[in-house]
């Protein structure tokens, strides 16, 4: 899963009582391999991408205590990757682009509210478009 470090950082803050950051650098990680490096919008790993954020942000949600304010951004973030999901299937399918259907219904399966609202999405990014000409969505 995309953001296991992330969601590992936040598990250990909730079990701790204080945390204290350093601008000091104490190690360089230099590059390592990341499959989600290159996929970026228009890529086929785009889809695998987002689906990623969407399980990501949802186990935040379940898993992670936050303030409201917290909750809040995060359900946010949780909202702009189930409409760059629906952005990437509809990308994929106008380019007649490889899609990964078993995905598309593992993502729909673990996000039921995602599948509710993933035709109010594919309307939302069509009269998003209606105002603006080419480049990503803005989701």
């Amino acid at each position: 899963m995309q953001g296991e470090d992330r969601f590992f950082k936040l598990q250990l803050g909730q079990s701790l009582r204080r945390v204290a950051f350093s601008p000091r650098i104490y190690a360089d990680e230099g590059e390592g391999v990341n499959v989600f490096d290159k996929s970026g919008w228009k890529t086929e790993g785009y889809l695998r991408l987002t689906s990623n954020y969407i399980a990501l942000s949802r186990m935040v949600l379940e898993e992670i205590r936050l303030d409201e304010k917290q909750r809040a951004f995060v359900r946010g973030q949780l909202a702009d990757s189930r409409r760059s999901f629906v952005a990437a299937v509809l990308h994929q399918l106008r380019h007649r682009k490889p899609l990964d259907w078993s995905l598309v219904r593992a993502t729909l399966r673990r996000d039921p509210l995602g599948a509710v609202l993933f035709l109010p999405n594919i309307l939302g990014l069509a009269l998003g478009r209606l105002g603006q000409k080419g480049g990503r969505p803005t989701a």
